[in-house]
């Protein structure tokens, strides 16, 4: 049980002021962003409401309380929003992959391309407001790419303000500066270094008719403040010793069952696991030898099915000069469900029909376009959307690492490439490469063989423009490579 103190908050008024201390803000409060006088009084409100919460949030996670106040008055409007008062969400923070809390639907105004549009998004829902600003700050120590603003000072609330804007938490391209004149007009960077005597004789003032047992006496609200300091502590290295006894109860029970298993096998005898391994060997061989009459006959098969690529059945896809003719495989149709969606090797798909593009798929299934480029492994949009014919699967989530239905291996078609067979059957581009031992942009010649779920033996030979491009890598004597 955490220990703390008594205290009665009460409320003071902040603005465009300069402290006793003489600390001047690091801009002026006509700022491009500017906050309407008749909001001063709600934002103040507000302040005196949870500025113990975000101070007590930056101590535990190291987020500057400045800024998560300062976020939660605008995504809230100052605990007003619809969002704030029926689902206690003060950070506008969505549902996300993962989330099993209750939700909130409610339309929303996002920022894309140039454009304002609405959507109508789901919403986390929280129990009361503090459950709001913890969820705030796990939510931005959890996720790696705001990793980097824990690297920052918790004085330096504008780089959080501009990393928070460049990390993507909110599409409104002047956030950074929303957030930053917020701050500087009601001066909540004083509350990221804000000592713990001026926290118990400011903001925790007891009223005189409590001024008992010496209460109110500086030293003492000190001595309170260390104390709990000092329980906080405690708490956290009783949690670290739970966990590592935990640790060392699994390390203990592998031990007894390892040190039981030697047990059960020392009453074998030597001249038993010799007779064991020779059997061993023998099954080996026999063993060994099957496998190589199936690789010779898998060999032979691959020559002849190269052979049979190069005769009449695939002239359609060459000219009378032998050129490659423009041709793509259309990808297989799915049965879709009312959403448009379908699987593919387990995983939820879509597909790139006329007229949709990767932005209206993701705006249309709420998925966030940063992460959908990921599981379709895009580093061009546009680069992507025009290598793929219409029909061509969109997936949704992570691509699988196999494909359960087997399909190898595959033959390379005219128009087809590893991205392209890497969407087709939903198996990770990566995984691909590694299976046939190319690294990242090699492309197969037409009619070499893909593995899909098994490993080859020897990369497929590879287009004829890039075997001269690595024989130019390879040139040696010290000449100037070309790549």
């Amino acid at each position: 049980m955490t220990l703390r103190p008594i205290l009665i908050v009460i409320t003071f008024s902040l603005g465009c002021i300069y402290y006793s201390s003489n600390a001047t803000p690091t801009a002026p409060c006509n700022s491009t962003y500017t906050i309407a006088d008749e909001d001063n009084s709600k934002a103040q409100l507000y302040i005196a409401t949870y500025k113990h919460i975000a101070i007590d949030e930056m101590r535990q996670f190291g987020i500057p309380a400045s800024i998560t106040l300062a976020q939660g008055m605008l995504e809230s409007q100052y605990g007003e929003s619809k969002l704030a008062t029926e689902a206690k969400n003060h950070f506008g923070i969505k549902c996300h992959k993962g989330w099993n809390g209750h939700t909130f639907y409610k339309e929303t105004i996002e920022f894309s391309d140039g454009t304002y549009s609405k959507h109508h998004a789901c919403f986390r829902k929280y129990e009361n407001a503090k459950d709001s600003y913890r969820d705030h700050s796990k939510f931005l120590a959890a996720r790696s790419h705001y990793e980097f603003l824990f690297k920052l000072a918790v004085t330096d609330y504008q780089g959080w303000a501009k990393g928070l804007s460049k990390a993507g938490y909110a599409t409104d391209p002047s956030y950074a500066q929303k957030l930053i004149t917020v701050i500087q007009q009601y001066n909540l960077s004083n509350y990221d270094n804000v000592s713990a005597v001026s926290i118990l004789n400011e903001e925790h003032r007891f009223d005189n008719s409590r001024d008992y047992l010496g209460m109110t006496d500086p030293a003492y609200q000190e001595d309170v403040y260390q104390l709990s300091t000092r329980v906080d502590a405690l708490e956290g290295v009783l949690k670290e010793a739970k966990a590592h006894l935990s640790e060392l109860e699994a390390d203990h029970k592998l031990m007894k069952e390892t040190i039981a298993r030697m047990h059960e096998t020392q009453d074998i005898t030597l001249e038993e696991l010799r007779a064991e391994i020779s059997a061993l060997h023998l099954t080996v061989n026999a063993q060994q030898n099957k496998v190589n009459q199936v690789e010779t006959k898998l060999n032979n098969v691959v020559v002849i099915q190269k052979r049979i690529l190069k005769s009449d059945p695939l002239s359609e896809y060459f000219d009378e000069e032998g050129n490659e003719r423009l041709h793509i495989l259309i990808f297989p149709k799915k049965d879709k469900n009312a959403k448009g969606i379908f699987y593919q090797a387990n995983k939820k798909a879509t597909e790139l029909t006329e007229g949709r593009s990767l932005l209206s798929i993701a705006a249309e299934y709420g998925v966030n376009i940063t992460e959908l480029m990921k599981y379709n492994e895009v580093d061009d949009i546009d680069a992507f959307e025009s290598s793929l014919p219409t029909g061509a699967y969109i997936f949704l989530e992570p691509k699988a690492t196999s494909a359960p239905e087997g399909h190898e291996p595959h033959q390379v078609q005219v128009g087809e490439t590893m991205h392209i067979l890497s969407q087709r059957y939903g198996v990770k581009l990566s995984k691909l490469y590694q299976r046939n031992l190319l690294k990242k942009g090699d492309e197969p010649e037409i009619g070499e063989f893909i593995f899909i779920n098994g490993s080859s033996k020897e990369a497929p030979k590879l287009k004829s423009n890039q075997r001269i491009e690595q024989k130019m890598v390879n040139f040696g004597g010290g000449g100037t490579s070309f790549r």
